[in-house]
């Protein structure tokens, strides 16, 4: 179809930019994250705002921080769950053992990579950045906020992902 034959048959065109993409993608997987929702659309939604992002900031010279590490193997693995959930043209009987903590790092990433490209977080992306590194302080050691005592610390890390954010709106918001 040309594109003035959508507007013969009555269907409404909708430009969205690429920040567009990786910012709905990233908000509605994370969204869906702190309610608890489907863990397999969180994790398609949060690989594929992972991937445009590091695409588009592969192109600006500031890739992914994690996927630009990654030697091909590590690369094929990491790609395996978001091929599964998106395709079955191999082995359309085939069965998967998922561990649903590899979204977090998939989400945590693309909030980085959105962040090096077009700065500004939103609130639910510093509210995630936040619990991530809380609960996961071995893996960016060096990103563990000072700002949390231990108390503090202790007290969220207590707390479920609603809760959290909860918490996290009402306190800890204009951090």
């Amino acid at each position: 179809m040309k594109d003035g034959d959508w507007e013969r048959i009555n269907i409404t065109i909708v430009t969205f930019t690429r920040r567009d993409v990786i910012l709905r993608q990233l908000e509605t997987a994370l969204g869906l994250w702190f309610q608890e929702g489907d863990m397999i659309s969180v994790h398609t939604l949060a690989a594929s705002a992972r991937q445009v992002a590091h695409d588009v900031g592969e192109k600006e010279g500031k890739p992914s921080n994690l996927i630009s590490k990654l030697t091909p193997e590590q690369r094929r693995r990491q790609f395996k769950f978001q091929n599964y959930f998106k395709h079955a043209d191999k082995d359309p009987n085939a069965t998967l053992h998922f561990a649903p903590e590899i979204t977090e790092t998939h989400l945590y990433d693309a909030i980085l990579s959105y962040g090096k490209i077009y700065g500004g977080l939103s609130h639910l992306m510093r509210a995630f950045s936040y619990f991530y590194i809380l609960h996961r302080p071995n893996v960016f050691p060096e990103q563990y906020p000072a700002i949390f005592e231990v108390s503090v610390s202790e007290r969220l890390r207590k707390l479920d992902r609603r809760e959290f954010l909860h918490v996290f709106t009402q306190e800890l918001g204009k951090l």
